[in-house]
This record gives structure tokens, sequence and C-alpha cells, in this order.
């Protein structure tokens, strides 16, 4: 599994320095937050927190409800870390599926998933979880491709590729040839960037990963 547990950036943002720049309703039973902060001594930091309630038992939908659920896609230039704050969370990550959170079947709540790893997951039934993401490197830009991608309710297909392409995001298709993803994703998106229009200028994430002395060459 190319994600690791050690080693993995601390998070203590101070709360005086905090601020929430936007909330986004991505659907019915799951809410997005993104924040930043500003410490007056240290680099800035950025992440999203997303909250997902299940319909209460008693709806009519309790057990059929589409889940928040994000399938499998890979990044070139950034690395993600995934904190479950609350609950649980199945994910793949590398071919391997593994339970982060709280409870049952977890042995940790927080994973840090490499740049180039495929990676999806799943909430779960019934059960509410909170789940907080940030990148390596920082920056703004995880929030700004959240804020584009929800710009208009649920994305359509070129709405999503053109995010994306964007935002250093690649779909991962049958077969595990990561140069077929990235022209796919490109390909569609160029078509999404003719057809529809920006709420306002894109922040290319590639472009602000690619300047960490980090990064690797995934493509």
């Amino acid at each position: 599994m190319s994600a690791s547990t050690v080693s993995i950036p601390s998070f203590e943002p101070p709360a005086e320095h905090t601020t929430l720049t936007a909330t986004l309703q991505l659907s019915l039973t799951a809410t997005m937050s993104i924040y930043q902060c500003t410490p007056p001594t240290s680099p800035p930091l950025s992440w999203v927190q997303t909250a997902y309630h299940p319909p209460p038992t008693e709806s009519p939908d309790h057990a059929t409800h589409p889940l928040l659920s994000i399938p499998p896609h890979w990044h070139a230039h950034h690395d993600e870390i995934m904190t479950v704050t609350s609950g649980r969370m199945k994910f793949s990550i590398g071919g391997q599926d593994v339970m982060l959170g709280h409870g049952e079947g977890c042995e940790t709540n927080e994973a840090q998933i490499k740049r180039g790893t495929v990676h999806g997951f799943t909430v779960l039934r019934g059960e509410a979880a909170e789940f907080r993401e940030r990148t390596v490197p920082q920056g703004p830009f995880k929030g700004a491709f959240f804020q584009d991608l929800f710009a208009a309710g649920e994305p359509g297909v070129l709405h999503a590729m053109r995010t994306f392409a964007d935002g250093d995001t690649y779909v991962a298709l049958p077969g595990g040839w990561k140069w077929l993803d990235y022209w796919v994703t490109c390909a569609l998106g160029a078509l999404g960037k003719l057809l529809l229009p920006y709420r306002e200028a894109p922040v290319m994430v590639a472009e602000i990963a690619k300047s960490d002395s980090s990064k690797t060459k995934v493509i």
C-alpha cells in the first residue's frame, strides 16, 4: 500500500488564526468546509473538512440513498493526507482496502497517500463520518479545486474533467496505464474548457505543486 502512517506532517493550526473561507453542500447528506490558517510565525495552512450524516433510520431513503463515494483516481504532483476525525471509512489505496477512523477494523485514522498512488474511498451505509484532507505541498489549491468542482452543484462529466485537468487529478481507468489516464483526463478537460465557463480564474494545482522540491515524476 503506497500510503504512510509514519512521519506524517503534524497538524496543529492555531484557532485564533484560522478562517472558514467557504462551505459547500456536496449533497443532501454531505457538507464540506474549506479552511485557511495564517500563523504569524509559520507558513500558511490549508485544508478541507467534510462531514457525512446519513438520513435517520426512519427515513424512506435510509437504505437506498447515494453514499458519499470517490472513485479511483491519482495525483501527479501532490500527496494527500487523509484523516478520519470521526466515525470510520473504507479506503482503497494502491489496490488494497483499508479502514481508517475510530472503531471496529480501524488500526489508524490517518494515512498519507503518495503522489501517483491510485486511491478512492467511501463512507459506510448508516454510519456518520467526518474527515480532513490536506496536501503536501501545502497550499490553497485543493480548496479552490473543490469550489470549482461544486460551483453549480453536482458536476457533470465535462465539468468534472475540466476541474480534474486543472487540479492535478486523473481518473484511474481499467488497465493501470497512467499515460492513458492522463491523456483521457486532459482531452475531456480541454473539451470542458471550450464548452463550459469558469466561475473564476482557474487555480492550476499542478503548476503550484511542481515548484515543491519534494515532487517526484509520476508520468
